[in-house]
């Protein structure tokens, strides 16, 4: 699995609406949504922007695509994923700058 960035773009203004008319009554797993080969782990967000981020782990974009149109996401925002092999973090332990730093030759 890789981790991603994805960044999703709301497709107008009436859709970025209706999503934050729904998001108070949605599940977390609704929003960081998990499935066998693509598991959103985090999310950032603004009600003052047309785009958000999410930290995605996938096998590839193919798969990250794939789990959003299955939700239906697609008519809401479009979405591109960049692959970031260098992944350093406090909330997971990955603190090995020297081991990222080889990932990325």
């Amino acid at each position: 699995m890789k981790h991603n960035i994805a960044v999703h773009t709301f497709i107008d203004d009436e859709r970025k609406a209706q999503f934050f008319e729904v998001a108070p009554h949605m599940a977390t797993d609704d929003v960081l949504i998990k499935s066998e080969n693509a598991n959103a782990m985090q999310s950032w967000i603004s009600k003052n922007e047309d785009f958000f981020f999410c930290h995605r782990v996938a096998k590839d974009e193919d798969d990250i695509l794939q789990v959003l149109e299955e939700r239906g996401y697609e008519k809401s925002f479009q979405t591109v994923c960049y692959e970031l092999p260098g992944f350093i973090s406090r909330y997971t332990g990955e603190l090995d700058v020297s081991e990222v730093a080889k990932k990325l030759g």
